[in-house]
């Protein structure tokens, strides 16, 4: 599994940006409770302290984090277009990732669980 800063060279490299690490990790850190809350159905919000952290989402799932982070990236420079395609990119994965999750009944996760649009 990758790491938080593992995550965020990925997206320094691949997309340059002007948010802080702060943000990035802010955003990371919502996602990752999102995933946990509405996929896996736990109930606990998630708190990353430390950039080694491994985030929940297997290989090659992980490519969640990256998708994500661009679709914020393109919100916050007001880019409509890359934004539309970047958020659809990540609801994709999202879709793909429940799925996986339900067939493999990872962590017990209900059947009856339904996808979350988080755009």
């Amino acid at each position: 599994m990758k790491t938080v800063s593992e995550v965020l060279e990925e997206i320094n490299k691949f997309k340059p940006n002007a948010l802080s690490q702060n943000e990035l990790v802010g955003f990371i850190d919502d996602l990752e409770s999102e995933i946990v809350l509405n996929v896996f159905l736990e109930d606990e919000y998630v708190n990353i302290t430390s950039m080694d952290r491994e985030l929940v989402t297997p290989n090659p799932y992980y490519r969640i984090y990256k998708e994500y982070l661009i679709a914020m990236i393109d919100n916050y420079n007001e880019d409509t277009e890359s934004y539309s395609l970047s958020s659809r990119v990540f609801n994709e994965t999202m879709k793909e990732f429940n799925a996986f999750v339900r067939r493999n009944d990872l962590d017990a996760v209900s059947s009856t669980s339904q996808f979350t649009n988080y755009f």
